[in-house]
């Protein structure tokens, strides 16, 4: 796996070093969503925005997004501790999760359709996972359990948005799908 992913990879870290001198590896932008992190419930008034400087380049920009974003989330903890751990953890979960990436209605089916289905599969997909923990298969599915959860954590550290998520919900499925065997079974021993 780690080959496949040199060898795709490999042409976009030579534009990057041809571009900006220098390796990156997958990005060199993480400044902006870590700010945007920063602000509880992504509410940003007067009051709570910090002001900066743009740099003279992307990359200047970002390093000061960056440095930026740490020290709002030095001072929210420090200021506002359960807040904080809250938004960093519930709360952007949350953001990730209960709602889908469903901006536009398409043939006729409307955003409130969307996100009830969206909850049953996420719902269901949590049901999949408990069963299959409860059935001793988590050992062999537990990398796409992982998956989930990387995905999850990543997203509580930075910007966390629906859209995110939808990269993974095929992996979601998965476990509904485990979801749908369970309960055939069950009805089956009635």
């Amino acid at each position: 796996m780690a080959l496949i992913f040199i060898v795709f990879a490999l042409p976009w870290w030579a534009r990057n070093y041809n571009e900006y001198n220098m390796f990156i590896p997958l990005t060199a932008s993480s400044g902006n969503p870590l700010l945007q992190g920063t602000y509880v419930n992504y509410i940003q008034t007067p009051e709570n925005t910090t002001n900066y400087e743009i740099g003279k380049t992307a990359l200047e920009t970002d390093s000061i997004e960056r440095k930026v974003a740490f020290k709002r989330i030095r001072e929210g903890f420090k200021n506002y501790f359960f807040k904080y751990l809250y938004w960093y953890t519930l709360g952007k979960t949350f953001y990730f999760w209960a709602f889908p990436f469903y901006w536009n209605d398409v043939l006729g089916i409307s955003y409130w359709l969307a996100v009830i289905y969206h909850i049953f599969i996420v719902i269901t997909a949590i049901y999949g996972v408990v069963k299959g923990i409860k059935d001793s298969i988590f050992m062999k599915s537990s990398l796409i359990i992982f998956i989930a959860l990387y995905f999850n954590f990543l997203h509580c550290i930075y910007m966390s948005f629906d859209r995110y998520a939808y990269p993974i919900m095929g992996i979601i499925c998965i476990y509904c799908g485990k979801a749908f065997v369970s309960g055939k079974k069950l009805k089956s021993k009635f």
